[in-house]
C-alpha cells in the first residue's frame, strides 16, 4: 500500500464509495419506476420512506452484530455478506404480484428489486468506522469516515442531474453501478483490521462509555426534524415546479452537506451564517422589483412575477432547509458517542430519519386530509426541531446538577412561551392561508398533493397545489363557457373547431375540472384517464363540463400511459395529453415510447395533442425532436391573451402531431408554426433518458 494510502484513508474512500453507490442507486431506481408508476410526487417521497426503513435496518444490523461478535471477530462475516447483492443483480424493478393500492405496489417493487444491495450499503459507515476503533486510530479520526460517507452521498446527488442524466442511459447507468459496486466490495480486503483488532475489542467496549437513557431520545429527535423538514421541502418544491430527480435532489444535496460540515474534523458553522442569508434575500428582492418594473407590458409583469416569486420561493426554502438541518445536526454531532457505541448512535439517527419520512408521507396524509396546506407540513417539522433542541438543553442541564427544580421550572416557562409565540403565529398564518380563505368550498389532501376548490370574483377555481387546473363561471347562465387554458379562442379551441367533422372518439389524459368536456359535440364520446379518483369526484360535484357535455363522457382512473397499455382495444381519432402535477406534465407521458403507445391507439392516421404550458420548462423543441425520431409531422401554438390572467383567458401553449401531414394544413393555415422550424433539443426523451436541461427557459 503506497505512502499516501493509509488504512485510514482506505477506510474512508471506502465510506466514500459507498455511499455514493448508495445515494446513486436511490435515484436511479425512481427513474427506473416512473414509466411504471406514474409521474406523481408520492413517489419520491414512498422511496424516501422505504430508504430511510432500509438504512435503519441497516444500521440495526450493525448494532447487533458489533455488539454481540465485536468489529474483530466480525470483519471476516462481513465479507461474505458483501457479496450477496452480486445474487439479484442485473438490477430490475418490476412489480411481482398485482396490487391495487399505488403506495403498497411501489413499496413491493423497490423490495423485490433494490432491497439486498441497498441494506449492504447501508452498513458502511457503521461496520468500517468499528474498524477504525478497533485499529486504536481516534474519535475523530473514526467521525471522519461519516463525514466521508456524506460527502459521497452528495456527490452521487449533484452527479446525477448535471452529469450521469444528461449523458447516459438507464441501462447503462446500472451496468456501471453494478461494477463500481464489485470494486468496492473487492477493496474491503484491503483494510480488514488485524488479529490485534479481536483482542481490543473488549478493552474497546469497556472504554465506551455508557449513555444515559435518554441520549437515545435526543438523537433521535435531533434526527426527526430535519428529516421531516426535508421532506416537506421536497414537496413543496416538486408542487410548484416538476416531479422530477432534479428537485427531490436538491433538498436531500442540503440534508446531507449539513452532515458533512458538521462531522469533518474540523466543524464548519460561520458564526455571522444569519446575517448572510438576510442581505442576500434583500438583494433578491431588490432583484425582482427591478425585473417587474422594466417588464414592457401587464402580461409580462405577471409572468416575471410569477417567475420570480417562485424562484424566489425555492431560495428561501432552500436556505431555511440549511439552517435547520445545520443546527440540529451541529447538536447531534456535539453528543456523538465515544467506541463502539457509534453503531448504536447511527441506529438512533436512522430511527430518526425513517420517523421524519413516515410522519411527513404517511402520517400527516392522513391526519390532514381535510386541510390541503402544503406548508404545514414544514411547519410541524420546524416545531419538531425546536422541540428537539429543547429537549437536548434541558437534558444538558439535568445531567449538569443535581439541583434541578429551580432549571426545570426556567426550561419549562422557556419552552411554553415559544410555544405560545409560535401558536399565534400559525393561527395568523392559517387565516392567511389560501385553504382557509373567504372563498374557499372545498379542500382536500391525499396520496397524490393538495387540491382546493375557490369561489372569487365571480369565477370557481380549481387548483392543485398552486396551480390552476381548472375555472368556471359562477354566474349560471355562463358556467358552460369554456374559460383559461380552453376559453374560445385559444388553441385547443381552435384545433378542436378546425378537426370537429373529422375526430369522432377523443382519449384524454387528465381531467382537471373536465372543462375539455365542454368542447365536445352530439355522437362525440370522450374518454377521460385520470390518475386520481378524488379529482373525479371534485369535477362531477363541483363544476358543470363533465355533465353539460354535448358528448358521451366516460372517466376511467389510473395512469393514463398505464391505462392505454393495459386496454389493447382502446382506439382514437384524437388524443390530448393534458395531464399535469401540480405545474408539469409528467416526463414519463413525454418519451419515445409513449409516443410509440399513443400511436398504436390511434385509428389510422389520427391525431395527438399535448398542453405543454409552463412557466420554467420549453417543451416544443424537445417534441420536435421527438417527433422527427418518430416521422411525425407537428404544429405548435402558444397563445398570450392581452387580458388579465386570473380573468376568462389564460396563456397556453399547445403541440400537435400526426403521420399525415395534410392533417395538420388548416393548422398552418390558420397561424400554426410548423414544429420542424424549431430547434433547441437534439435528442427526444426516452424511458432511458430524459433530462429537463435542453427545456428550461422559454
Amino acid at each position: 500500500m503506497g505512502a499516501g494510502l493509509t488504512p485510514a484513508r482506505l477506510r474512508q474512500a471506502i465510506a466514500f464509495l459507498g455511499s455514493f453507490l448508495l445515494f446513486s442507486i436511490e435515484v436511479l431506481s425512481t427513474k427506473l419506476l416512473l414509466p411504471s408508476f406514474g409521474g406523481a410526487a408520492y413517489v419520491w417521497t414512498t422511496s424516501c420512506m422505504f430508504f430511510q426503513a432500509v438504512l435503519l435496518a441497516g444500521y440495526l444490523y450493525s448494532e447487533g452484530v458489533l455488539r454481540r461478535m465485536g468489529a474483530g471477530r466480525y470483519a471476516r462475516w462481513h465479507l461474505g455478506v458483501l457479496f450477496a447483492p452480486l445474487l439479484f443483480f442485473p438490477i430490475t424493478l418490476r412489480l411481482p404480484v398485482e396490487l391495487s393500492h399505488p403506495m403498497s405496489a411501489l413499496l413491493v417493487c423497490l423490495t423485490a428489486g433494490i432491497s439486498i444491495p441497498f441494506l449492504v450499503l447501508s452498513m458502511t459507515s457503521p461496520i468500517i468506522q468499528s474498524w477504525s476503533v478497533a485499529e486504536g486510530e481516534g474519535e475523530a479520526e473514526s467521525y471522519s469516515i461519516y463525514a466521508a460517507s456524506n460527502a459521497g452521498a452528495l456527490l452521487a446527488l449533484l452527479s446525477y442531474p448535471f452529469l450521469i442524466e444528461p449523458k447516459t442511459e438507464l441501462q447503462t447507468q446500472i451496468r456501471c453501478w453494478q461494477g463500481l459496486y464489485s470494486a468496492y466490495a473487492g477493496l474491503h480486503w484491503l483494510c480488514l483490521p488485524g488479529k490485534s483488532a479481536v483482542k481490543s475489542d473488549e478493552a474497546v467496549a469497556s472504554a465506551s462509555p455508557n449513555e444515559s437513557s435518554g441520549s437515545g431520545l435526543v438523537w433521535f429527535l435531533l434526527a426527526l426534524g430535519p428529516s421531516a423538514t426535508m421532506l416537506a421541502t421536497t414537496n413543496l418544491l416538486t408542487l410548484d415546479f416538476a416531479a422530477v430527480p432534479l428537485l427531490w435532489i436538491l433538498p436531500l444535496a442540503i440534508y446531507l452537506s449539513t452532515f458533512i460540515l458538521n462531522f469533518k474534523k474540523e466543524p464548519w458553522y460561520p458564526q455571522r451564517l444569519s446575517m448572510t442569508i438576510v442581505l442576500l434575500m434583500v438583494g433578491w428582492l431588490a432583484l425582482v422589483l427591478v425585473t417587474v418594473m422594466f417588464s414592457a407590458d401587464f402580461a409580462q409583469k405577471w409572468v416575471a412575477i410569477r417567475r420570480l416569486w417562485a424562484v424566489n420561493k425555492l431560495t428561501y426554502m432552500s436556505a431555511s432547509l440549511f439552517i435547520v438541518c445545520m443546527i440540529c445536526h451541529r447538536a447531534l454531532a456535539q453528543s456523538k458517542p465515544a467506541g463502539r457505541s457509534s453503531a448504536r448512535y447511527y441506529a438512533w439517527i436512522g430511527a430518526g430519519g425513517w420517523a421524519g419520512s413516515v410522519l411527513i408521507g404517511v402520517v400527516l396524509p392522513w391526519l390532514g386530509r381535510r386541510i390541503a396546506m402544503p406548508e404545514l407540513d414544514w411547519a410541524i417539522a420546524g416545531l419538531l426541531s425546536m422541540g428537539a433542541l429543547v429537549y437536548r438543553d434541558r437534558k444538558k442541564r439535568a445531567a449538569a446538577s443535581p439541583d434541578l427544580y429551580p432549571k426545570l421550572n426556567a426550561s419549562v416557562a422557556t419552552l411554553f412561551t415559544a410555544l405560545v409565540l409560535m401558536g399565534a403565529g400559525f393561527g395568523f398564518y392559517v387565516n392567511r392561508s389560501l385553504a382557509f380563505k373567504d372563498g374557499t368550498i372545498f379542500s382536500l389532501r391525499n396520496f397524490y398533493g393538495y387540491y382546493r376548490v375557490s369561489d372569487f370574483k365571480g369565477f370557481r377555481y380549481f387548483f392543485h397545489g398552486n396551480t390552476m387546473h381548472g375555472c368556471q363561471y359562477l354566474d349560471p347562465t355562463l358556467q358552460d363557457r369554456p374559460v383559461v387554458y380552453y376559453y374560445p379562442g385559444s388553441p385547443i379551441a381552435e384545433f378542436l373547431r378546425l378537426e370537429k367533422t373529422s375526430v369522432k372518439k377523443i382519449g384524454v389524459a387528465g381531467l382537471g375540472a373536465g372543462v375539455l368536456a365542454i368542447h365536445g359535440f352530439p355522437g362525440q364520446t370522450i374518454d377521460f384517464y385520470e390518475l386520481d379518483p378524488d379529482v373525479a369526484a371534485i369535477a362531477r360535484k363541483y363544476f358543470v363540463f363533465l355533465k353539460d357535455s354535448p358528448a358521451k363522457v366516460r372517466i376511467h382512473t389510473g395512469d393514463a400511459r398505464l391505462a392505454l397499455l393495459r386496454d389493447a382495444n382502446a382506439r382514437y381519432d384524437l388524443l390530448i395529453l393534458d395531464a399535469f402535477t401540480g405545474g408539469a406534465i409528467p416526463v414519463h407521458l413525454l418519451t419515445k415510447e409513449a409516443l410509440e403507445l399513443y400511436q398504436q391507439r390511434l385509428e389510422g392516421e389520427g391525431l395527438i395533442a399535448f398542453h405543454i404550458t409552463n412557466r420554467f420548462l420549453n417543451l416544443r423543441p424537445m417534441l420536435s425532436a421527438l417527433a422527427k425520431a418518430e416521422g411525425l409531422s407537428g404544429a405548435a401554438k402558444k397563445a398570450n391573451p392581452v387580458t388579465r390572467p386570473t380573468g376568462e383567458e389564460y396563456y397556453s401553449s399547445w403541440v400537435v402531431l400526426s403521420k399525415d401531414s395534410a392533417k395538420l394544413k388548416p393548422l398552418l393555415a390558420a397561424g400554426w408554426e410548423d414544429l420542424a422550424g424549431m430547434s433547441g433539443a437534439t435528442r427526444p426523451w426516452t424511458d432511458q433518458y430524459a433530462s429537463l436541461w435542453a427545456a428550461l427557459g422559454n
